[in-house]
């Protein structure tokens, strides 16, 4: 099955390179019948509901873990969609529910190239948009980070501006240390109100990590 923007023009012009036979196409409508969160893609909600509850498996250079986990939130599991977590949003969410040490999350992130660091900076925004953050959680991720209140990235977010993977290299760290801090606030407030009784969401039921288990 052909998802792709190109529909059927896909079995005249990369079909046959690649060794594929003709496969149907999936039909996009003309405009989306909804706005999309920022950060999601734009063929998720359709290819979603196309799949009307069948599991299927989606390959895309586009797609993002925004897709995987708005699709969980939305409760589409039992349509079929089954995210899958990536090892950085593993130890994202073992560090906001306390199954890590934050010494041992600053000491796997300081570990990662920049560019890397700045990725992660941008997944933790996503994730505590998608625990619904607050901005009267803000003075508690402060005090719990150990930064100073006066520093860039500590102002930034007292003012609700969340663009910390921006900030020269200096700064990554004590963002990281921030957005942890809102994340794990808002993600305890989320699984208190929502999830008692062992949701299906995949990043509330992580095993608990060997104890001697490196972050990589």
């Amino acid at each position: 099955m052909w998802a792709s923007a190109w529909m059927d023009d896909a079995n005249e012009a990369v079909a046959p390179y690649i060794g594929l036979p003709r496969l149907p196409v999936v039909e996009w409508p003309d405009a989306p019948a909804h706005d999309n969160p920022r950060g999601l893609h734009r063929k998720t909600r359709h290819l979603v509901e196309w799949a009307n509850r069948r599991p299927f498996i989606w390959v895309d250079d586009e797609i993002s873990s925004m897709d995987g986990l708005w699709g969980a939130y939305r409760r589409f599991e039992p349509w079929g969609w089954k995210p899958v977590l990536y090892a950085h949003e593993v130890v994202l969410n073992e560090l906001a529910q306390e199954l890590r040490p934050a010494a041992e999350g600053v000491e796997w992130f300081e570990g990662l190239p920049e560019d890397e660091q700045r990725k992660v900076l941008h997944a933790l925004v996503l994730f505590c948009g998608q625990a619904r953050a607050r901005q009267d959680d803000v003075p508690e991720s402060i005090a719990r980070s150990g930064v100073r209140p006066t520093h860039t990235p500590a102002v930034m977010l007292a003012n609700w501006r969340f663009g910390m993977g921006q900030l020269p290299a200096y700064e990554l760290t004590k963002s990281f240390r921030l957005l942890i801090s809102l994340f794990s606030i808002a993600d305890t407030r989320r699984r208190t109100l929502h999830c008692t009784k062992r949701c299906g969401h995949e990043w509330h039921n992580l095993p608990d990590p060997p104890r001697d288990a490196n972050v990589g």
